[in-house]
């Protein structure tokens, strides 16, 4: 009797546990579905606002979304990651172009010599001088695995996905996503409307500023640059009343993107790095060579 019993016994905690079991199993299915059900309404709130779709405009509010929903991160950290992602994917081709442009650099004074001397056999009328001097200069490209086009090739990257971003953000706090509303952080809770004390722009404005003198993505001064870097900073300044009218949700992956480039840079510009990356050392900075 006792052994039957305790056998009852046994066999009740095993039912109790199958029953624990089912239910366990039927939360999981009901988180499941309400997981599914959120993103569902996700979806369809995007779609209802005229946003979404499958244009890259609309790709990147999926994303955002995906990011606020499924990892229940407020809308200013699924900003802040998205920018960092993609800065993240544009990594290797930094990597590539910060190559070629010390390349570039320390062939710098072979270069002119060859460019001046293009200049007189023109002046001279001396067409063979002339080709002559350009295939020395191909050559000397080609021998140093340069490209003097590739430098544009990051800005051409940049450009579609900032306006990209750009306009994703600004239609959904046009829309408004009520969300994004009170989504905000510190002193700009509202990332549909433009931050009422003027500090994001002024941070993204001073941030820029810092990343032209430290020299750009390249993270290399030349004589080119110096003319460029110019006229990057009376653009910064003088469009800073413009940008001040965005709204601050935009601000939050341009200061992201904007503070991501300053580590890149001052990342470059460290010897272990470059030479971990095989970026070449510049001229200035290889040490000088034992007698």
């Amino acid at each position: 009797d006792a052994i039957s019993q305790q056998t009852s016994v046994a066999d009740a905690i095993s039912q109790q546990t199958s029953v624990a079991d089912a239910i366990s199993q039927q939360t999981s299915v009901a988180d499941a579905i309400s997981q599914q059900t959120n993103v569902a309404d996700a979806v369809s709130g995007l779609a209802s606002a005229g946003l979404g779709g499958y244009t890259p405009v609309g790709i990147i509010q999926h994303a955002l979304e995906f990011l606020h929903v499924q990892a229940n991160m407020p809308w200013w950290v699924a900003i802040a990651v998205m920018a960092a992602l993609l800065r993240v994917a544009l990594l290797p081709l930094a990597v590539s172009m910060q190559q070629n442009t010390s390349r570039m650099f320390n062939i710098q004074p072979e270069v002119s010599r060859i460019l001046l001397n293009m200049q007189q056999c023109s002046k001279l009328g001396d067409q063979v001088g002339q080709a002559q001097e350009g295939l020395k200069l191909a050559e000397l490209y080609r021998e140093h695995r340069v490209n003097p086009f590739k430098m544009f090739f990051m800005p051409l990257v940049q450009m579609p996905i900032f306006l990209t971003f750009f306009m994703a953000i600004r239609r959904m706090a046009a829309a408004p996503v009520e969300s994004m509303k009170t989504d905000g952080l510190w002193w700009f809770p509202d990332l549909t409307i433009p931050d009422p004390t003027f500090s994001l722009p002024l941070l993204t404005c001073v941030n820029f500023l810092i990343n032209i003198e430290l020299g750009g993505e390249t993270a290399a001064s030349n004589p080119t640059y110096e003319t460029t870097k110019k006229i990057l900073r009376i653009g910064t300044i003088a469009i800073l009343p413009i940008t001040a009218a965005l709204p601050s949700g935009l601000f939050m992956y341009m200061v992201t993107t904007s503070i991501l480039t300053t580590v890149q840079i001052l990342l470059f510009k460290q010897p272990s790095v470059r030479t971990l990356l095989r970026i070449p050392l510049l001229r200035r900075e290889q040490p000088a060579a034992k007698l």
